[in-house]
């Protein structure tokens, strides 16, 4: 008869990683989005209802977006459990919709930042909890 093989235990190490990919996508979603809205610009593109902030806060919004999607794929691939990778990534959904709202709306900038920092770091120590 054959024995069983244990599964085995997922090491806290991987959300480390998966939250430093999730990072690093958000970092290159922005890069890109900002880039593409420099380079219309300055070739002289009329974009017709797009201030500046709201460029900004369209990549950071698009930059976030991309690190939870990110994020929760790997918490996926690693915990193999969508109910638990869902559960660590559901802290930081209502950052995407912050930042969808002050894209929408005018939040200046003094606002958003600290707001970030702070949710931030509450959400990075419940995403951390999760078991």
């Amino acid at each position: 008869m054959a024995r069983k093989q244990k599964k085995p235990a997922y090491s806290p190490e991987q959300t480390a990683i998966a939250f430093g990919v999730g990072c690093l996508a958000c970092a290159g979603m922005s890069y890109v989005a900002e880039i593409t809205y420099n380079f219309l610009i300055d070739n002289g593109e009329k974009l017709p209802m797009v201030p500046g902030w709201r460029a900004h806060m369209i990549s950071a919004c698009l930059g976030i977006s991309a690190f939870m999607l990110t994020f929760y794929s790997l918490e996926v691939l690693g915990r193999q459990s969508k109910a638990v990778a869902w559960r660590a990534s559901l802290p930081w959904l209502p950052l995407v919709g912050f930042t969808a709202v002050a894209t929408m709306v005018h939040v200046p900038a003094y606002i958003v930042i600290p707001f970030v920092l702070v949710y931030g770091v509450w959400a990075f120590r419940r995403m951390r909890s999760v078991r």
